[in-house]
């Protein structure tokens, strides 16, 4: 069974307990300031490696903020965790593009 099937079948919301919660307000937090500083060095100092990785990770970091930060203010897994993706496969397959794109721009640095 694929992720999306039991995704669609699990209709019951999971509690998030509050030590969890704590951990996932320093993830949203640190994740909106990796987006914020890049996009800073994009538009301050014209970076074009910065405006990269910026372009790369937004999807990502939106998947993660918009997971988590639900998680943390209404303490329960929402119903769709993978919302800017239409499918776990696209999200998979962003994320390792994304991947690989840092990556390259990474090692050029």
């Amino acid at each position: 069974m694929g992720l999306d099937k039991e995704l669609a079948r699990d209709l019951v919301a999971r509690t998030v307990r509050w030590p969890f919660r704590a951990l996932g307000a320093l993830l949203v937090v640190a994740c909106t300031a990796v987006v914020a500083t890049a996009l800073y060095g994009t538009f301050v100092y014209h970076l074009t490696q910065s405006a990269i990785f910026a372009l790369a990770s937004l999807p990502t970091t939106a998947l993660i903020i918009r997971t988590v930060g639900a998680a943390v203010l209404t303490g329960r897994v929402p119903p769709s965790p993978l919302w800017p993706f239409p499918s776990g496969v696209v999200a998979l397959v962003w994320i390792a593009i994304s991947v690989a794109i840092i990556q390259l721009y990474a090692a050029n640095a």
